[in-house]
């Protein structure tokens, strides 16, 4: 199968998501956005801050799972218009 083939199988794109506070951890969105099936580029420098000191954990599910609910919990709050 060639790679052009599967392109329909990768999911949510995620593009240049180093962070620009420097209050901010410098690997926050590499761990915050990692999920089955994506495309993650980042910075150059993010990606040495996670092989250097870096841990991905617990993955965004495939499905989206509850977000729903974390939507509708944001609109509530005002976070989300």
């Amino acid at each position: 199968m060639k790679a052009t083939q599967r392109l329909h199988d990768v999911g949510q794109p995620f593009a240049s998501i180093g962070t620009k506070n420097a209050k901010t951890s410098d690997v926050l969105y590499v761990r915050a956005l990692a999920a089955p099936l994506t495309v993650n580029t980042i910075p150059e420098a993010t990606l040495e801050a996670l092989a250097d000191h870096g841990e991905v954990g617990a993955t965004l599910v495939g499905n989206g799972g509850d977000y729903e609910l974390l939507i509708a919990a944001h609109a509530r709050a005002g976070d989300v218009i």
